[in-house]
């Protein structure tokens, strides 16, 4: 182990120094706090209780550890998002430029001098450290600084009303008034007393007078236009011209440019002088790292002035690890520890050798020698082995492999917890196989007879109490059937639970409600397709037999069109 300095502040360091954390490389080797010691012979301890090893047998007889210390840091890369709008008339706020290009270089001149502004740098860095995270580990992130949102407009010519503001009224077409609706622009209309015939009929003499309205002519003076042939634009009121709708009468259009300057973050750490184990294990962790290490940011009074629009916050990282062993007994087993939470790596599967003998009968268990339940109740004396059974019974096998590997996080592989359930599952079902076949006949019998009662007596009741539907009928009858088969296959899943917690009461003694129901495995499937099969040949026979009174309408049907 190498010196134990105390890591310099980076503040004190040349400012080329945190260019980056490869650049830097800052680490450090500092005494381990003792405790650490203690938290990794608990986690033995742990994984140890209750499989048969007294706690005198355990000793750590090797203990060699230090804290790492190293500079990390969260490079923000600063980019920009435009987006824009129109508006019209000419708004104010934004600050106004010449032209869309105009914009695009004053953001990047803006972004330029944020990075080289200490009291936005400051801000932006209390930002980021005021997550949650405070900006350690990520990596590829874009943050959000609603601080720094940039507004811009650019001021164009209306096209519409060519920066008028007005434009003639396309109803007049400029004009101020438009042909009269009621004559056409004529001055006259047709005359109503004679209706245009230029004359009436008089009842006295029974002959044809000129009209004495329109003189005989048929027309009259327009009432509407009062012979002006012209009426005055209903649109622009006769004002010849209109308000521009696209510039509402500014002449111009704002378009405003919202400029969001956001940061993308990425993490940086010393690989090269990084020892490879630490490297792999914060590989493994991801973003967990950050519960297994110390990290503070450091917030320097000075940041060194960049060129690549990047802002770096740097982090004193403190990461206690270890090697050590430990003997059990006469046998010894090392490995190494990492972090915070004393996380253990690189240990052998210690359980496996602690186990031997309880799997051995566990093995014998599953290949149906001896006394079956005994030797799974001997087995179960070992913890480890009683996590596995019982978990085994209740559920299917990746789920108990998983859940055990949750309980047992060290000591024990994958690959040989799997096989210990598959002991545990062909053990379980030997015990629950002649059981399970005996409810399977009894479900079967019971489906007989449920069949026959519902379709020679029930159903004809029922049907009579319904609307005559051909549907309803197949509905009731396929909800019938496949309840009758559950009920087949829950039966045998409740007489392996109960043979289960009987011939292991010693073993399930301590949660025997836990395990109501056992696994149904072939006998249940038998029990439910053949309960199926047993309503189909129940059907048949109310027809082949003659019992046609007791024949569902859609078998009727069926027949209907079989023989035509």
């Amino acid at each position: 182990m190498s010196d134990h300095d105390s890591p310099p502040n980076p503040e004190d360091q040349p400012p080329q120094a945190t260019k980056s954390a490869a650049e830097g490389g800052y680490i450090y080797h500092a005494d381990i706090d003792p405790e650490y010691k203690e938290l990794v012979l608990k986690q033995i301890l742990t994984a140890l209780a209750g499989n048969g090893v007294k706690k005198s047998d355990v000793e750590l007889s090797h203990f060699d550890g230090e804290t790492l210390e190293l500079i990390t840091i969260t490079t923000l890369k600063l980019k920009s998002k435009l987006t824009d709008r129109r508006q019209a008339g000419k708004v104010s706020g934004p600050a106004e430029m010449s032209s869309p290009q105009a914009i695009t270089e004053a953001v990047e001149r803006e972004i330029h001098k944020i990075t080289h502004s200490q009291d936005v740098i400051k801000r932006i860095k209390d930002a980021i450290v005021g997550r949650k995270d405070q900006g350690f580990l990520i990596e590829n992130e874009w943050i959000k600084f609603p601080f720094l949102t940039k507004s811009y407009v650019v001021y164009e010519p209306c096209p519409q009303c060519r920066a008028q503001g007005r434009m003639n009224c396309p109803n007049c077409q400029g004009k101020g008034n438009v042909s009269c609706p009621k004559c056409y622009g004529s001055g006259q209309e047709t005359c109503s007393s004679c209706g245009g015939r230029q004359y009436t009929h008089n009842p006295q003499t029974n002959q044809n007078v000129p009209c004495m309205i329109c003189s005989g002519s048929g027309k009259k003076m327009c009432a509407y236009c009062q012979q002006r042939t012209t009426v005055q634009c209903n649109k622009c009121r006769g004002a010849m011209v209109l308000t521009c709708s696209q510039c509402n009468g500014h002449a111009h259009i704002s378009r405003v440019f919202i400029a969001e300057i956001d940061g993308l973050a990425n993490f940086e750490y010393d690989l090269d002088n990084l020892p490879e184990r630490v490297h792999t294990i914060l590989k493994d962790l991801d973003k967990k790292a950050a519960d297994h290490v110390i990290y503070t940011p450091i917030l320097m009074q000075r940041e060194q002035e960049r060129d690549d629009n990047a802002i770096i916050i740097p982090y004193q990282v403190k990461a206690p690890l270890a090697d050590f062993i430990f003997k059990i007994g006469e046998e010894k087993y090392g490995g190494f520890m990492f972090g915070t939470q004393a996380k253990l790596d690189n240990l052998p599967y210690f359980l496996e050798n602690i186990l031997s003998d309880g799997v051995k009968d566990l093995k014998e268990a599953s290949n149906g020698e001896g006394d079956i339940s005994a030797k799974i109740i001997k087995a179960g004396r070992y913890k480890t082995l009683r996590q596995i059974i019982m978990a085994t019974i209740k559920l299917g096998e990746v789920k108990a492999v998983k859940a055990v590997l949750q309980r047992n996080p060290i000591g024990l592989s994958q690959e040989t917890c799997k096989k210990y359930v598959a002991y545990a599952d062909r053990a379980i079902h030997l015990i629950t196989d002649k059981p399970r076949k005996v409810a399977a006949i009894a479900g079967l019998i019971f489906t007989a007879i449920i069949a026959c009662i519902y379709f020679y007596t029930v159903r004809a009741m029922l049907m009579s109490a319904l609307p005559p539907m051909l549907l309803i009928g197949l509905v009731i009858d396929i909800i019938v059937s496949l309840g009758v088969a559950y009920i087949a296959l829950y039966g045998v899943k409740m007489t392996a639970g109960l043979v289960t917690r009987k011939t292991l009461a010693a073993l399930v003694k301590s949660e025997p409600k836990s395990i109501k129901l056992g696994k149904a495995g072939q006998a249940g499937k038998v029990a439910f397709w053949v309960s199926m099969a047993i309503f189909a040949v129940i059907v048949g026979s109310t027809f082949l037999f003659g019992q046609n009174a007791f024949m569902p309408e859609w078998v009727a049907q069926i027949q209907f069109f079989m023989n035509r």
